[in-house]
């Protein structure tokens, strides 16, 4: 298996999680929300770090950001 599809599998497994997060903040459940953003949150920022081998250092700048985003999102709904 190649970094190539590790990192497909990575970003279509954290686009199903997000899509279940804003579901559950579009529907009103607040805590369902929070809990699925942070999650996905630390995923991201555990992506983003140095040693992370899968993603460029371009990449990790802006899997950061959505983290960042991510967790803006939760304390405008806490």
């Amino acid at each position: 298996m190649s970094f190539l599809d590790d990192e497909d599998k990575l970003i279509a497994a954290w686009h199903k999680a997000f899509e279940r997060c804003t579901d559950v903040d579009l529907w009103g459940q607040p805590l369902e929300a929070i809990d699925g953003y942070q999650r996905l949150s630390k995923q991201l920022q555990q992506c983003s770090n140095v040693d992370c081998q899968i993603f460029t250092d371009e990449q990790k700048k802006i899997l950061s950001k959505i983290s960042i985003c991510l967790d803006l999102r939760c304390k405008a709904l806490q």
